[in-house]
């Protein structure tokens, strides 16, 4: 499990020693599929039957479907590379098998708690990762690096780390010193990434989970001062780095990087989205492929003797929308069904009991609207770290067994002694 989620993580990571290229990233994926299935083969705890739920078999049944389409397309879309979008379809589609059937079946019987101290456990190591990373790296046009090849990279992997830290600062009883600790170091890195959608996801996510936290177990007259305290610290650090940024416009124009004006900014992302549109509107029904989104297709690179285009980001066609950009690679039917899987994942948290759990897939399914709306390929994705963490972490918290039937003892004033049977 975090071998799989490490090697997605590392797949766009910039370690010492650890190169992994476009070839090597997918060899070692596919290794990484035989030997999860392997594990699945001798795993003996599977996930009993009423923990899949009817809002997850939704889930599975639409991506089912949304595999079925895109490979079915794949025979109307260009000639030249039907060859690399069938390969490429067939990672895509067993990595989300492996998340969604797979994960949830080696997890088996594991606690919601264990799950939340599994995720923690990989998100702390990448924080400590961009920590140590970062004399090596440096910055890049100013913004930190950390261990990944481009500061968007950390800026969404620290949004992320931000949210669940602050998810069970919020909501466990059981405070661990650590991540009171890594909270603030989280965040102060992602500052340091200067990424405008991270900074506004990661806001948006913890509103999300406080909001969540007050509204589904206690009152915030009810929560404990320390609880308040922290809080109002957070709440107060926050406006007075705003207010510092803010205090001269040039300076909170040059902290956000957006020099020319926030104008420019949403006119760059409003022709990136009206570009996806006419892409749409013109192969709406089958979509462009898989390949489309790489860019340089007149020098293709070639794999086992199949052509496949080499990414150059100057001359990628890139809506920076999830529902353009999976619509422009597999048509119309495809976003509607992304839809549905962002629908039921909405569904599927507001049912889980475990508030920890509840709070971070909320969290991240906010953030990663967020994400999706302004950088686009997002949930969906295969090589992206930010997309595997997420759909791992929905997979994960979202198929935990119930707790098993229990038989409770009570004795009645002048009645024999019953036994009866609680869930």
């Amino acid at each position: 499990m975090i071998a799989f989620v490490a090697e997605g993580i590392l797949s766009k990571g910039d370690l010492p020693v650890v190169g992994l290229g476009f070839v090597t990233h997918m060899m070692g994926t596919a290794g990484l599929f035989v030997a999860l299935f392997v594990c699945q083969g001798f795993n003996h705890t599977p996930v009993r039957k009423e923990a899949v739920n009817s809002t997850l078999r939704t889930i599975r049944t639409a991506i089912l479907i949304l595999c079925a389409w895109a490979l079915a397309c794949s025979f109307f879309q260009s000639p030249r590379f039907l060859a690399a979008n069938v390969l490429f379809w067939s990672f895509w589609a067993v990595n989300l098998y492996v998340i969604w059937w797979v994960v949830p079946s080696l997890l088996g019987d594991l606690s919601s708690r264990d799950r939340v101290k599994l995720l923690l456990f990989i998100q702390g190591t990448v924080v400590c990762l961009c920590v140590l990373m970062h004399p090596r790296n440096g910055y890049q046009q100013g913004r930190l690096v950390g261990m990944f090849v481009n500061a968007s990279h950390s800026g969404r992997m620290m949004a992320l780390a931000t949210i669940s830290l602050f998810a069970v600062w919020l909501t466990s009883r059981e405070k661990r010193r650590w991540v009171s600790v890594m909270l603030p170091v989280a965040l102060l890195l992602l500052l340091m990434t200067r990424t405008r959608a991270s900074i506004g996801a990661s806001l948006i996510g913890c509103t999300a989970v406080f909001l969540t936290s007050q509204l589904a177990s206690h009152s915030w007259r009810q929560t404990s001062v320390r609880h308040k305290t922290g809080v109002l610290v957070a709440v107060v650090f926050l406006a007075a780095v705003g207010a510092y940024q803010t205090i001269d416009s040039d300076e909170a124009a040059t902290f956000l990087r957006v020099s020319g004006g926030i104008q420019k900014v949403l006119a760059g992302r409003a022709m990136n989205w009206s570009q996806g549109y006419g892409d749409f509107g013109e192969y709406g029904l089958a979509g462009q492929g898989f390949m489309s989104r790489f860019g340089d297709t007149e020098n293709p690179t070639k794999m086992m003797g199949i052509e496949i285009p080499r990414y150059d980001w100057r001359t990628a066609d890139d809506p920076m929308n999830m529902w353009m950009s999976i619509a422009k690679q597999s048509g119309f039917v495809a976003m509607i069904l992304l839809a549905v899987i962002v629908i039921c994942l909405y569904k599927l948290q507001a049912g889980i009991v475990h508030l920890p759990s509840r709070c971070i897939m909320l969290g991240f399914l906010t953030a990663g609207l967020v994400f999706g709306s302004f950088d686009g390929n997002w949930l969906l994705s295969f090589g992206h770290p930010v997309d595997r963490l997420c759909m791992v972490t929905f997979a994960m918290l979202a198929s935990v067994s119930p707790p098993g039937r229990r038989s409770v003892v009570s004795v009645r004033p002048h009645a024999r002694l019953s036994v009866s049977t609680a869930a």
